[in-house]
């Protein structure tokens, strides 16, 4: 019973984390962090499936954060974890999560929108580029593992959209790529 009762309390924490103020900016706790929190009720079994038979829980060991709402999907990669440092180079240790993200892409049929987002550091028009660049490394990724580009459309969005304060820790969590999607 106390066993169950901790996976209840698990569960609500989990459901309702928004994480905001992080502790640490390690890779691992980044990771940590970013890649628990599912908005599915079917995540406690660690195998609520994404299109494409791609699991959550093989995402998010990557770092990737899973956020659904009704047909709608989001998948947060921070730039921290996919980049290289100061760079819109994917990480080579990556490629086999970005081939996942691949594979739910395929499976769906509607088009797929790849957000570059910055923290405020540097002029408007460096921050403008480099989210460019950021997600365009991701398309052309995904383009090289059987993504149609003409159903993948990219927005620099700079720091116009922060997820977090702009805090040393927040600028963290800003620097991101998301992509969104629906179910078909």
């Amino acid at each position: 019973m106390i066993h169950i009762l901790g996976l209840l309390i698990t569960m609500v924490i989990m459901s309702g984390c928004e994480l905001h103020h992080p502790q640490t900016l390690s890779k691992n706790d980044l990771r940590k962090h970013l890649g628990t929190y599912v908005n599915t009720p079917n995540y406690l079994f660690g195998n609520a499936q994404l299109p494409g038979n791609v699991t959550y829980r093989s995402l998010n060991r990557a770092g990737v954060s899973v956020k659904e709402q009704g047909d709608e999907i989001k998948l947060v990669l921070p730039v921290d974890l996919f980049f290289e440092n100061n760079s819109y180079e994917i990480e080579s240790s990556k490629f086999a999560t970005l081939n996942l993200i691949a594979t739910i892409i395929k499976a769906i049929e509607e088009p797929v929108v790849i957000i570059g987002n910055t923290d405020n550091i540097g002029n408007k028009q460096d921050k403008m580029m480099m989210s460019k660049k950021l997600a365009e490394s991701i398309k052309n990724h995904l383009w090289k593992n059987g993504v149609e580009q003409n159903r993948i459309i990219t927005i620099a969005a700079a720091d116009s959209r922060p997820i977090s304060s702009q805090s040393v820790k927040g600028k963290v969590l800003n620097r991101r790529v998301e992509i969104q999607m629906r179910r078909t």
